[in-house]
């Protein structure tokens, strides 16, 4: 007797991002207040938006088919750890997707702000809290850039990450 073997088919992660992503901090309490549009390889799909005051994303769909899309690939995911506890672990939902997302974006913009009129760095090998900078104007950066190197050649500029795009890829593995 022949039975029947299931395929199981493999869902390819889509690629979200958010344009006019606008994070409002001096109204952000214990989440990340903001207002942003989600696009789905460079078509608007919906809207996203937080008050800032601990609760859930408000995601608002303009395509249920970019919806589904986002749920059958979380659902085809398996758990992720926690960071604070490792042994522990959870189902990424919508909301954790976004909110991962949100967090992204904000750390963007905060190194804009850091990096505003000034070239940072930081030792290869980083605490994540610290960094050095040289002050300087745009037509004098690339001179910066070879003092920088010149006296610490192990350097990481951390302006170079302002141009890495900021989307959704890998959000579900461990950062």
């Amino acid at each position: 007797m022949k039975t029947k073997t299931e395929k199981k088919t493999e869902v390819t992660e889509p690629i979200f991002e958010f344009k006019s992503f606008k994070p409002a901090y001096h109204l952000s309490e214990e989440t990340i207040a903001f207002t942003a549009n989600i696009y789905l390889n460079g078509k608007k799909v919906g809207e996203a938006r937080n008050s800032g005051q601990g609760g859930c994303n408000d995601i608002y769909w303009s395509d249920k088919n970019a919806q589904k899309q986002l749920a059958d690939f979380l659902d085809s995911l398996p758990e992720k750890p926690y960071s604070f506890d490792p042994e522990r672990s959870y189902k990424i939902d919508e909301d954790s997707f976004f909110s991962e997302l949100v967090n992204r974006y904000g750390r963007r913009k905060e190194l804009q702000d850091q990096c505003k009129g000034k070239v940072c760095f930081h030792p290869k090998e980083w605490d994540g809290k610290t960094y050095r900078y040289f002050a300087c104007k745009a037509a004098e950066r690339d001179r910066a850039r070879e003092i920088i190197f010149e006296k610490y050649p192990d350097s990481v500029i951390m302006n170079d990450g302002l141009n890495i795009p900021v989307n959704s890829k890998g959000i579900h593995l461990d950062d």
